[in-house]
């Protein structure tokens, strides 16, 4: 605020001012700003959203009153707001691409400042392993799979500087080959034909693709060339 009185003087050497939420607001609570002493008054607010203006009135030595109110002030200390589609998953996949929706009311959000990152099985989150990713979009699996789970951690920032809380969702990565055991029936002779059982391993991963399995064994007839 810069304040200049060429006549009588400021009565006092103080001003007063208040937030409010419409310059037509007629009720207001006036705040004294103490003895300016030729020092350039400066107000403050914090901790509210939207709209805002403050209103200065002072008074010189002669009785001339003067109120102003300034443009609005656009107050913003709502966190961003974040969601991962799929919300998590218990079953093994592929690759680990979901997608991330950041979405911020007031500031905007800041798509410079998207980040994530993958942790494996109970290591711990890094500052060091932040990746940036592109809102709306899917984040890159891991650049080294391993086979288990992971945390994919999120956290975004709005154009005001507020950060979200972190989000995080468990996913599974299916990074190992399917086990299978193949017993001939009988021995490996030349004979016209030969029976064998195949096992498919009901390993972890096979339980959360399919659900549990009876480990019934597969029979098939082969050929004689088959088992050469």
């Amino acid at each position: 605020m810069n304040v200049v009185e060429k006549g009588s003087g400021l009565k006092g050497d103080v001003l007063q001012y208040a937030w409010v939420q419409s310059p037509e607001q007629s009720s207001v609570t006036w705040v004294t700003y103490g003895i300016m002493d030729g020092k350039m008054p400066v107000v403050s607010k914090d901790k509210v959203n939207g709209d805002w203006y403050v209103t200065v009135l002072m008074q010189d030595r002669a009785g001339n009153i003067n109120r102003i109110t300034s443009p609005a002030i656009k107050f913003d200390n709502i966190l961003p707001n974040l969601s991962i589609t799929p919300n998590g998953m218990d079953k093994y996949l592929g690759a680990l691409t979901p997608t991330v929706d950041v979405t911020d009311e007031h500031a905007g959000v800041d798509d410079a400042r998207l980040e994530y990152q993958w942790v494996y099985r109970d290591d711990e989150v890094s500052e060091a392993n932040w990746l940036p990713f592109h809102n709306h979009q899917p984040v890159q699996s891991p650049k080294v799979p391993e086979h288990g789970r992971y945390t994919l951690y999120v956290r975004s920032f709005d154009k005001a500087g507020n950060e979200s809380d972190l989000v995080y969702l468990p996913f599974y990565l299916d990074a190992l080959p399917p086990e299978i055991a193949l017993t001939p029936d009988g021995n490996l002779t030349q004979q016209k034909s030969q029976s064998a059982q195949i096992f498919v391993l009901n390993t972890e991963h096979f339980n959360k693709y399919l659900g549990p399995t009876d480990q019934t064994p597969c029979t098939q007839t082969l050929g004689l060339n088959d088992f050469l």
